[in-house]
């Protein structure tokens, strides 16, 4: 009880899968015998409770959650719940989830994720502080920093404009980035296009 969880508030409950929890006064803990006994703060399992618990995308909890730059991050068995420095929660889900986890999370140049997933034409893509992944069945995951290589392709119209969804990851704010439709790099302060 002295732990941030708090004292229990409720006996141990069955769940799906043959998985268990009890509730605490800050928090669950969530077992199961593929994931062992994890830990979930009180906010993090109302955003996850968006998707359904283990019930719907994310799974059930596999790590604690792991504090970076004042906020936490989660991982679940499909994705992660975050809870940015400024307090906010958002989920992160399969293959956005998959390309945020290669890139170290919120360690990363992307930082937090500011948003969830949002549905558009073609495919979806996902807000961060520093820039965004986008996703479509034919092109996998990618993310692509704010800047103006950003800016430049938004003034074509974005994923659905004429260079597309982006086909490679950006290294870097002013680094070069593939289309379906084409390239854009940067040098000296300008951005160069290159249409296939």
């Amino acid at each position: 009880p002295g732990s941030w969880l708090g004292f229990p508030t409720s006996t141990e409950r069955g769940l799906a899968n043959g998985g268990r929890f009890v509730t605490f006064e800050h928090g669950n803990i969530y077992w199961t015998l593929q994931t062992d006994a994890i830990a979930v703060p009180t906010d993090i399992v109302n955003k996850w409770g968006d998707l359904k618990w283990e019930n719907g995308d994310l799974g059930y909890p596999v790590a604690e959650a792991t504090e970076h730059n004042g906020g936490l991050v989660q991982k679940f068995q499909n994705g992660y719940v975050t809870r940015s420095p400024k307090g906010t929660n958002n989920w992160v889900r399969g293959a956005i989830a998959a390309k945020y986890g290669e890139l170290q999370t919120a360690k990363s140049k992307l930082g937090y994720p500011t948003s969830d997933e949002k549905s558009i034409n073609g495919g979806a893509f996902q807000e961060f502080e520093n820039g965004n992944i986008y996703w479509s069945p034919a092109t996998g995951a990618h993310v692509i920093y704010y800047g103006d290589i950003y800016k430049a392709w938004g003034e074509k119209g974005y994923e659905q404009g004429e260079y597309g969804y982006p086909t490679s990851d950006q290294e870097s704010a002013s680094g070069s980035i593939t289309f379906q439709g084409g390239k854009m790099s940067q040098s000296n302060g300008k951005v160069r296009e290159e249409r296939n």
